[in-house]
C-alpha cells in the first residue's frame, strides 16, 4: 500500500491510523504512523490470536479495517482526509492435532466374543477444516493383529480372522491407538485390553486308561489309585488362578473326593 500527498514541506505531513470496521480491533498495526509525501505503508500483525480460522462463526474469518490518513486541523485535532479499506480473508492452516477424549483406555472383553465385534467406539476430533480435519486411524503394538479399526471411522474391533482371543493364550494386550490428520499431525491414546475367561475348556484326563490289581476283600487300593484330570477355568477369589483337580477313587465308599490345589 502506498499513500501520496502532493503538497510540500509541512503541508505534506500526515498521520496514519487503523480504524476497525469488522473483527480487527488490536489485530493489526500500521507502519509508519507519521509520513510525508509519497510513503509505502506496511500493515503488520500485532496479535496472532486474532487470526483464528477455527471459530464457530464463519463471519469471523473475514477481517475488515480502514487505513486512515489524518492531518492536523483547528485546535490541533486530527482530521481524516483519505482512507483505504483492507479486507483480510483467513485461510485455514493445519495448526491443530487430533484430540482423543482420554489419553488412556482400559477395556474388558470376553474371550468368546464374535470376530468382527465392536469393543469400544474410540474416536478423535480435529477442529481444522477440510483435509486438515480428516483423520485416519491405526492400531499398533504387540498383538495388534488380533484387533482392527475402521481407517476413517475409528473404533476398536476384534479381528475378523481366526484364531480369535484366547484367555489361556494371552490375558491382556497393550496397544497404541493412532489418529493422523490430513496434514500429518499425529496423536495417540494407550489401550489396555483385558481378556476375560469363559468356561470354554472341557476336563482332560492325563491318561486314557487307568489299571490296578487289588486283592479280594480289600477295602482300599495299595498304593492308592489317583485318577487325574485337568480343567482350566477362572476362579474369582480376588485374583485369577489355574485350578488342578485331583480325584481320589475309593474302592470302599465308591465315591469321588475332589482335592483342589491352587497354583
Amino acid at each position: 500500500m502506498v499513500v501520496n500527498d502532493r503538497d510540500v514541506g509541512e503541508n505534506a505531513r500526515y498521520n496514519l491510523r487503523i480504524r476497525d470496521v469488522h473483527n480487527s480491533a488490536g489485530t493489526f498495526t500500521v507502519h509508519p504512523t507519521t509520513a510525508t509525501g509519497r510513503t509505502p505503508v506496511v500493515i503488520r500483525v500485532a496479535n496472532v490470536e486474532g487470526l483464528d480460522y477455527d471459530v464457530s462463526d464463519p463471519s469471523l474469518r473475514r477481517i475488515v479495517f480502514d487505513v486512515m490518513a489524518l492531518v492536523k486541523g483547528k485546535q490541533d485535532l486530527d482530521i481524516a482526509v483519505a482512507s483505504s479499506q483492507v479486507i483480510v480473508d483467513l485461510v485455514d492452516a493445519n495448526d491443530n492435532s487430533p484430540v482423543f477424549p482420554h489419553s488412556a483406555y482400559r477395556l474388558r472383553v470376553l474371550e468368546n466374543i464374535r470376530p468382527g465385534s465392536l469393543i469400544s467406539n474410540i474416536t478423535a476430533k480435529d477442529i481444522d477444516s477440510k483435509e486438515f480435519g480428516s483423520i485416519t486411524y491405526l492400531i499398533k503394538g504387540f498383538g495388534a493383529e488380533k484387533f482392527f479399526t475402521q481407517s476413517k471411522e475409528g473404533g476398536l474391533y476384534v479381528a475378523k480372522s481366526s484364531p480369535g482371543l484366547d484367555y489361556e493364550t494371552q490375558k491382556s494386550y497393550s496397544l497404541t491407538f493412532e489418529a493422523r490428520d490430513g496434514g500429518g499431525r499425529v496423536s495417540t491414546a494407550n489401550l489396555f485390553v483385558e481378556v476375560e475367561d469363559v468356561n470354554d475348556n472341557a476336563p482332560v484326563f492325563e491318561q486314557r486308561e487307568y489299571s490296578r490289581t487289588v486283592r479280594e476283600g480289600a477295602t482300599s487300593f495299595q498304593p492308592q489309585l489317583f485318577v487325574r484330570f485337568k480343567d482350566v477355568l477362572q476362579v474369582y477369589v480376588r485374583k485369577t488362578r489355574l485350578m488342578n483337580e485331583n480325584i481320589l477313587l475309593s474302592a470302599n465308599t465308591k465315591i469321588f473326593d475332589h482335592i483342589y490345589s491352587y497354583t
